[in-house]
């Protein structure tokens, strides 16, 4: 199938689509619905998308309480048969900094995903409902059919949410206003604590800018390579190091 997959789907051949061709089928959804936001940084209106993804494609969405599912708190789920997006309610209340980042993400699911079987190296996935926690939202890891779909699944919701060029304008914005003088767009990472310091400071502040979690913005920042790792220490990932500054 070649249709768009914001009126479509895909077929099972495109399930390896790289990052620059999630980010554009995200951008083709900003340039339908709300243009604004690829020109300057501003908040993408994700329940006005999913609204207009129920007039194109018939998507329902719900927010309930999602429960549990082996000890951890479901953000969200999608059901492909039923053509519901679900939300967990802890969304709207002590997970808010969450909720646009995880709407984003089912978002993904439904515009990447929504074909009742995956095939990846002669492996099946059932997809006819996926479900989201904390382990599956912006996690980059990309060894397993289901780690593939959660790893597009952030690369969209991060690129609906903090498109390239503008979060790129704000990320240079934001080292200018912090004194950084220097090697603007790359955020550095080595054992100084003055750098230490510029990183929490940034997050901080992309993450109010864009009201997502400071997770987000690292899944942005890597998914973009803005990062230089200078201090990799052996046998530690990038992501690993990532969190680690935030501890």
């Amino acid at each position: 199938t070649n249709q768009s997959p914001i009126g479509g789907s895909l077929s099972t051949t495109s399930f390896r689509l790289k990052a620059t061709e999630i980010e554009a089928v995200a951008y083709e959804l900003l340039q339908k619905h709300c243009p604004d936001v690829l020109r300057k940084p501003s908040l993408t209106p994700v329940a006005d998308i999913i609204k207009k993804l129920e007039e194109r494609t018939g998507l329902k969405s719900s927010i309930e309480n999602l429960g549990e599912f082996e000890g951890k708190k479901i953000l969200g789920r999608v059901s492909f048969k039923r053509k519901i997006l679900f939300l967990d309610r802890s969304l709207l209340d002590e997970r808010k900094l969450q909720f646009r980042f995880t709407a984003a993400h089912e978002i993904g699911h439904w515009v990447l995903h929504r074909y009742k079987e995956l095939k990846l190296e002669n492996q099946k996935l059932n997809t006819e409902e996926l479900t989201d926690d904390d382990s599956s939202i912006c996690r980059l890891d990309q060894r397993t059919p289901k780690e593939w779909i959660e790893y597009q699944a952030n690369v969209f919701a991060a690129s609906l949410i903090m498109p390239r060029n503008t979060f790129h304008d704000e990320l240079v914005r934001s080292q200018k206003e912090i004194g950084i003088l220097r090697n603007f767009g790359i955020v550095f990472i080595n054992d100084e604590n003055y750098n230490r310091k510029d990183r929490i400071m940034i997050l901080a502040m992309l993450s109010d800018k864009f009201q997502v979690s400071k997770q987000s913005v690292e899944v942005r920042l890597h998914t973009l390579k803005l990062v230089v790792d200078e201090g990799k220490k052996a046998g530690k990932s990038i992501v690993e190091i990532l969190k680690s500054t935030l501890s």
